[in-house]
This record gives structure tokens, sequence and C-alpha cells, in this order.
């Protein structure tokens, strides 16, 4: 009964490094995304003005 527990608690551990990790990525990746999204924009409207 012992094994069972651990290896539960180790999956349920990995499952929460996993999904925190995700979320690191996807917070991370849309910040860039965002960033680069505004740059490009500011870009556009300064060939614009010119």
């Amino acid at each position: 009964i012992d094994i069972l527990v651990n290896k539960l608690i180790s999956m349920a551990w990995l499952v929460m490094r996993m999904m925190l990790i995700l979320l690191l990525l996807r917070k991370v990746f849309t910040t860039f995304f965002i960033k680069r999204k505004e740059n490009f924009a500011n870009w556009k409207n300064r060939t614009v003005i010119e």
C-alpha cells in the first residue's frame, strides 16, 4: 500500500510541476507576443507619420 501511495504522490507532483511550467511558458509567450505586436504597431504608425 505504501508503494502505491508513493507512486500516486510522485505522479501528482509531476503533474503539478508540469502544469506550473506550462503556465509559466504561456505567460512568458503571451507577454512576449503582446510586446512584439505593440512594437509592430508603433513601427507601422511611425512609418505612416513620416
